[in-house]
């Protein structure tokens, strides 16, 4: 009885990973081992990957908390419009803030001072892209392709302070509309008959940081007053950009279903 357990358990097994298949057809390598079936027009794929420079910034944020991290892409989808014609999009968003409340109380005048921080930053990014791919055979995929990131960025930093009943306040902000474009080249290996598959993508990108504005906003109880300041110099109006750009690599995992 025990070996007729263990040959129906095998006998599943080996049939499980048929089932597992993602396209609807079946490999055609009967001699060497097989590759996994590699998606057709209409299949969707969920992937994440940690870039070079991802996962440099993980590795600072861990040795020192004031450095920003933002980790990596929340959210990744890819859809076959043809066997070789692939959308993809990506999503990443974060966001985290500090607060600071102290309050000391003047036993002479019987007056308390008090002050409040907080400092907040914001960080969202769309990433539409595609790419093509040069075979539709059941074997390493060698593919090409491109991405526009698009999103904003802010970072809040306000300041209130109370004494002798006079309260103050200071607020800066700094928002930035962010763009830019790339192009990358991949390679992805299909695991068995699974529906998943490893790669490397490796490119060229660049991005601009547009309509920086860093403006404060005060408060002394009397007057309220708005102006810009860069360099420790204020203006009565500031417009702010800069870009970057550079070479990156990340691993990629994918999963595709119908």
């Amino acid at each position: 009885m025990k070996k007729t357990y263990l040959v129906i358990l095998l006998s599943v097994l080996c049939i499980l990973p048929m089932y597992a298949q993602l396209s609807e057809g079946e490999p055609n390598a009967t001699i060497i081992p097989r590759t996994g079936n590699r998606p057709r027009a209409g299949n969707w794929g969920m992937y994440i990957g940690g870039s070079v420079r991802q996962v440099i910034d993980l590795a600072n944020a861990i040795k020192d908390d004031s450095y920003n991290a933002w980790g990596l892409p929340l959210l990744n989808l890819k859809y076959y419009a043809t066997d070789r014609w692939e959308l993809r999009c990506g999503f990443e968003f974060a966001s985290k803030s500090s607060s600071l409340t102290l309050k000391n109380h003047d036993a002479e005048s019987n007056t308390d001072t008090r002050a409040y921080k907080q400092d907040a930053q914001h960080f969202a990014r769309f990433l539409p892209g595609f790419a093509y791919h040069f075979n539709t055979k059941n074997i390493l995929d060698v593919y090409l392709g491109a991405n526009m990131p698009i999103g904003y960025d802010t970072q809040t930093n306000y300041r209130e302070g109370k004494a002798a009943g006079i309260k103050t306040s200071e607020r800066y902000l700094d928002g930035k509309f962010v763009i830019g474009g790339g192009v990358f080249l991949g390679l992805q290996c299909f695991i068995a008959d699974l529906p998943l598959s490893i790669g490397i993508e490796t490119g060229f990108s660049g991005i601009i940081h547009a309509g920086g504005q860093p403006k404060i906003t005060t408060n002394d109880g009397q007057t309220k007053q708005t102006f810009y300041t860069y360099d420790g110099n204020t203006y009565s109006w500031a417009s702010l950009t800069n870009a970057e750009w550079g070479a990156d690599a990340a691993l990629i995992i994918s999963y595709y279903f119908h």
